[in-house]
């Protein structure tokens, strides 16, 4: 073996790994691309209720809020603090500034509940995520991820030297 193929291999060696990470990275964001869009696609099914009632009161001096809120769904009243059933929506939903700035308004305008017609006790005063950087996002994972299995693959194949390609058969 000579110290050009040697060279190759260690450099393929050091390569794979790190361009398996960077398929892992690309695969990873559209899989959170993904699984956000199925939770909107599924709030998008729960039937809208207006609120009965509902309280915005303000937790602590961070500006950090807490709502309270009632509705009526099929005869029986039900009631909730969440603005989401998912974790990582209500997050974002606390995180938004607009909402918060539009929830303490002093007119108190109707608050509209999104509730799940197979559980009503499970309600969301989100239906979806914030449009944000959305498209960016499936863009850059889809980027990273064929930029990761094209270098993948160029790093994979088994290229022949030069004068193997020439030889007599």
């Amino acid at each position: 073996m000579t110290n050009d193929r040697l060279f190759g291999l260690f450099l393929r060696t050091l390569a794979v790994p790190l361009l398996l990470l960077i398929v892992g990275v690309g695969g990873y964001i559209l899989y959170s691309f993904w699984q956000k869009e199925a939770i909107a696609k599924e709030l998008y099914r729960w039937e809208p209720v207006l609120a009965e009632g509902y309280t915005v009161t303000e937790v602590n001096d961070k500006g950090e809020f807490a709502l309270h809120y009632t509705y009526r769904y099929g005869g029986s009243k039900y009631g909730s603090g969440s603005l989401s059933p998912y974790d990582e929506l209500n997050d974002e939903a606390w995180n938004d500034e607009k909402f918060l700035e539009w929830l303490s308004r002093e007119d108190h305008p109707p608050l509209t509940i999104y509730v799940d017609p197979a559980d009503p006790a499970r309600s969301s005063a989100v239906r979806g995520w914030a449009q944000g950087d959305r498209a960016e996002t499936l863009f850059a994972g889809s980027g990273i991820l064929t930029v990761g299995l094209v270098l993948l693959y160029f790093s994979l194949r088994k290229v022949p030297e030069v004068g193997e390609l020439f030889k007599d058969a």
